[in-house]
């Protein structure tokens, strides 16, 4: 593994560097997933309530606030 292999660059070398890049687009692809919003649920939508002013996301069948339980009017109904 001592030998020049390109530009003066022992297998070794390559290898290690090889696994540092590898490790680094691993990290670099890990961070990027954590802060990619996924795709919107279809079964919730983000609404406010009129009653408390609570905003957040609510499911589109029974649209009510869990902080003061008051019914929601969606957009789109």
């Amino acid at each position: 593994m001592d030998s020049v292999v390109i530009a003066g660059l022992t297998l070794k070398q390559i290898l290690i560097y090889a696994g540092i890049g590898v490790g680094a687009l691993f990290v670099l692809g890990f961070i990027g997933r954590m802060f990619r919003s996924g795709k919107p649920s279809p079964m919730h939508e983000v609404a406010r309530c009129s009653n408390c002013s609570w905003t957040g996301q609510v499911s589109r069948h029974a649209p009510r606030c869990p902080r003061c339980n008051h019914s929601i009017q969606l957009g789109g109904d």
